[in-house]
């Protein structure tokens, strides 16, 4: 991971990086705060989803996602290792988020 966020900046570019712990504590802002960067517009619909799988998820799917197929939003209480482990903020995009749900 860390090879991927040198390689963009090498170019240039600015990493966009999101904490899980951010994702699930305050969707909405975090998503918000993404979309802001990507130059693409929030849609409420992206805080919530139907159960089960997709396609694209892959053949790993079964292995990985059973409690994502499970779900239908974003749900505090799935917190992921990070609220064990404390890690260095997710750049802009984690200050954006933290500052609310617009």
């Amino acid at each position: 991971q860390l090879d991927l966020v040198e390689a963009v900046k090498v170019v240039g570019g600015e990493p966009i990086i999101i904490s899980n712990d951010d994702l699930i504590r305050r969707p909405e802002g975090t998503l918000r705060a993404l979309c802001g960067r990507l130059g693409i517009e929030f849609d409420r619909r992206m805080l919530r989803w139907e159960r089960g799988g997709i396609p694209e998820d892959g053949l790993w799917a079964k292995y990985w996602y059973h409690v994502t197929h499970a779900s239908t939003g974003f749900d505090p209480q799935f917190r992921s290792s990070s609220d064990r482990t404390p890690a260095p903020a997710g750049g802009r995009v984690a200050e954006e988020a933290r500052k609310g749900e617009g």
